[in-house]
């Protein structure tokens, strides 16, 4: 196995014992796990590994894995996030996460679901998120991002079956916002309602946008737009 990125390098997170899962690296879906009976280090790059169970049929060449269990819980609140480039938080975490009773004012989306296994490797995928409470304001006024809140991931096989990021509630969040710009930006999501929040229009920045929907939904299953 090897740490494709740079910024991993001394991570030793395959010991013995450790639960991993097999992912393809184009459409980010599971093919399967094992635990790792044997593990040496053999550079800051490569580590020899035996496990406990086959390779599963569709894992090769250019494939990732991924520490199973190993996430925490997450609880972000009560911060300002502003004046910082691009986006203003990147959430990839299986642990519990909310986000409540932040403000954000960012240049670029100011959430950001992401993950891959072709660049970065940040291979992980939220399975349960709530953001409730937070204040929006002005946000998309630079140049990066796709909506307010933009959740996605690098799938670019079998998108019509792979389901990346799931079970995301937000609620009673205020927008402000100065244009037409997405509000929400979802693909290959499964579970995400959008309930009880409330949008307001400003001319703090000209508008740049003429959306004609507030919400972009691609690729998604069960997902509940009310109020």
């Amino acid at each position: 196995m090897e740490l494709m990125h740079n910024q991993q390098y001394g991570f030793d997170y395959l010991k013995k014992g450790v639960e991993v899962e097999f992912v393809n690296s184009k459409s980010l879906i599971t093919r399967g796990t094992a635990k790792v009976v044997e593990a040496e280090r053999l550079n800051k790059n490569f580590t020899r590994v035996a496990f406990s169970d086959e390779i599963p049929d569709g894992i090769g060449i250019e494939d990732a894995i991924s520490e199973l269990h190993d996430f925490p819980s997450i609880h972000i609140h009560d911060n300002t996030i502003r004046n910082n480039r691009a986006r203003g938080m990147l959430l990839n975490c299986r642990g519990k996460t909310i986000v409540e009773s932040n403000y954000f004012h960012s240049p670029g989306a100011a959430l950001l679901f992401e993950g891959d296994a072709r660049f970065w490797y940040e291979q992980g995928g939220v399975s349960d998120c709530v953001i409730r409470h937070n204040i929006f304001d002005n946000c998309l006024y630079g140049v990066w991002g796709n909506a307010i809140i933009d959740v996605k991931a690098d799938i670019i096989e079998d998108f019509e079956i792979s389901r990346y990021n799931k079970n995301i509630l937000i609620t009673k969040n205020t927008f402000r916002t100065f244009d037409d710009a997405l509000l929400l930006n979802i693909y290959c999501v499964d579970g995400l309602t959008w309930r009880n929040n409330k949008i307001e229009r400003t001319g703090d920045y000209p508008a740049t946008r003429s959306n004609k929907t507030l919400f972009n939904i691609e690729y998604s299953d069960n997902v509940q737009i009310e109020k």
